[in-house]
């Protein structure tokens, strides 16, 4: 059977498809089932004319103070939101999806009634309860807090985090929500993980909004915008094991009773049909979403250590002998990179040195890795400081204030996740960036250099370093992550320069990165 679209009540085109040859009825999720090499007639003035109608009205909800701050591709997103009934809104770090998302709640009536949900990460909660009160004060934002649910006190907007979501499923599903806003989406990860089912429990198929805010959609690979793309709108994209075959180039065979195993997720394939299909997903450059943003000044540093690169190639052939999943694979390569951060730290000193500025955010994928920086980089008289996941969100804000009110130069330490979300603050104290020991995915990076890319950023170009030891398996993640930006940047725009400097092979993905060193 040839593969098919969903048009769901409500969308401009819904009452344009007539019953034609192939065009079906799907009672779950309901909606016209339309083959994707069919195309229906275009909707009539009246149709058309009643969607702005929708869409002018849910402008006119907004508090005139707060559409009067958005920015102009700011009240787009929101009319776009209204117009196709949901929306993935893609913008880079520091491009204000909270106070869309929040225009977009007020703009479905959270200033007047009703149920709205917004969940995303527990690090986020802190943001989305801040700019309500600045933003829409009249309208308090209660927490569901724990693993025991109980009832809800009545309408309003809600904030329940992704970690928790599995356990207030049953309950929310009992409410009628006007509007789902998922923050940082791409963290539901894949359709079978808990936070991925509660929502799904919570708002079942008929909210009538849902939208996504996300800077890094595509996390490792294509497949991964799948989950996102359903939960905005359900079945529009086919199944999962559809969109991983036909656009993240993955291979299955069929298992003992029928069932499907998954033997690789390659590469993206079928790119400028993606591209195409892609029309319910806003997607902005940095530039066109944020202004005032610094320039960025990227360099590669290679460690010259042959003895370090000879110990990575035993190791890697070491994991390439054996038969290991991804996430095995990056456990093994991460514990025997973590050996070689010695040699890295030997280079320290002088990368230090090269950089225009004395104040440094160093980042490191393990604690330890931090934490031997921070003691050596002190013992040689630096100021420095250390931060990661084992301190509370408070107390790594703390630090960063403290080393913020230094006059003189300093030098702050810390494991890359540990900074990744809701540490707006870095970019006021510090304005060079060196990463020590590289993340797996392109999206991590974009992530990472964001934290100092923002409009509060003082300097007018942010120095950053990439530390890599050259001709071992450690070049080969450069590689990874620069291939996989390239992929990413044939359906959604990017930085340039970024893919460029950590671009090589082309084709390199996570099994030829491990099959080479056999």
């Amino acid at each position: 059977m040839a593969e098919r679209l969903l048009i769901p009540p409500g969308s401009p085109a819904f009452a344009a498809i007539e019953r034609v040859p192939g065009v079906r009825w799907s009672n779950y999720p309901k909606g016209w089932m339309v083959p994707l090499d069919l195309t229906p007639r275009p909707p009539t003035a009246a149709e058309l004319a009643a969607v702005e109608a929708r869409v002018s009205a849910g402008i006119a909800r907004v508090p005139k103070r707060l559409w009067g701050v958005l920015r102009p591709r700011q009240r787009e997103d929101v009319e776009f939101a209204l117009r196709y009934q949901g929306a993935l809104v893609c913008h880079p770090t520091a491009g204000g999806k909270t106070l869309t998302g929040i225009a977009i709640l007020a703009a479905m009536g959270a200033c007047e009634g009703g149920y709205h949900l917004v969940s995303g990460p527990a690090l986020s909660r802190a943001t989305w309860r801040d700019e309500f009160r600045k933003w829409l004060p009249e309208v308090p934002l209660t927490t569901l807090r724990g693993q025991s649910p109980s009832a809800l006190a009545g309408p309003g907007v809600y904030f329940v985090n992704y970690e928790v979501a599995s356990f207030w499923g049953t309950t929310l599903s009992s409410y009628e929500w006007e509007t789902l806003v998922l923050d940082e989406c791409h963290e539901i990860k894949g359709p079978k993980t808990d936070r991925g089912l509660g929502l799904r429990r919570a708002v079942g198929m008929s909210t009538p909004l849902v939208v996504g805010l996300t800077a890094t959609p595509i996390w490792s690979r294509f497949v991964d915008l799948w989950n996102q793309l359903d939960m905005v709108h359900p079945g529009w994209y086919g199944t999962y094991s559809q969109f991983a075959q036909r656009y993240s180039g993955a291979t299955v065979q069929e298992a003992m009773g029928g069932a499907m195993r998954w033997i690789e997720i390659g590469r993206a394939s079928a790119t400028e049909e993606l591209d195409a299909r892609l029309q319910y997903v806003v997607r902005r450059v940095s530039r066109e979403a944020v202004e005032n943003l610094p320039d960025a000044d990227r360099q590669v540093c290679r460690v010259n250590s042959p003895e370090a690169a000879q110990r990575l190639a035993q190791a890697a052939k070491r994991i390439a002998e054996q038969e290991h999943s991804d996430s095995e694979v990056k456990r093994l390569i991460g514990a025997a990179l973590h050996k070689e951060t010695p040699a890295k730290l030997e280079k320290l000193p002088e990368i230090l040195q090269g950089l225009p500025t004395d104040r440094v955010l160093i980042l490191t994928q393990l604690k330890a890795s931090a934490k031997k920086a921070t003691e050596q980089l002190t013992a040689l008289g630096h100021t420095t400081f250390n931060v990661d996941g084992s301190k509370t969100h408070e107390a790594r804000r703390a630090i960063i204030a403290t080393a913020a009110e230094i006059e003189g130069p300093v030098i702050l330490c810390a494991t890359g996740p540990s900074v990744r979300q809701s540490m707006n603050d870095l970019a006021g104290a510090f304005s060079a960036m060196v990463v020590l020991e590289l993340p797996w995915t392109g999206e991590e990076a974009i992530q990472y250099e964001g934290r100092l890319l923002r409009p509060q950023q003082v300097a007018k170009e942010v120095a950053i370093r990439y530390v890599v030891i050259d001709n071992s398996i450690d070049s080969d993640i450069l590689d990874l992550i620069g291939s996989k930006l390239e992929d990413r940047r044939l359906v959604l725009p990017g930085d340039d320069a970024l893919s460029t400097t950590l671009s090589g092979q082309a084709e390199q993905t996570i099994s030829n990165l491990v099959a080479r060193w056999l």
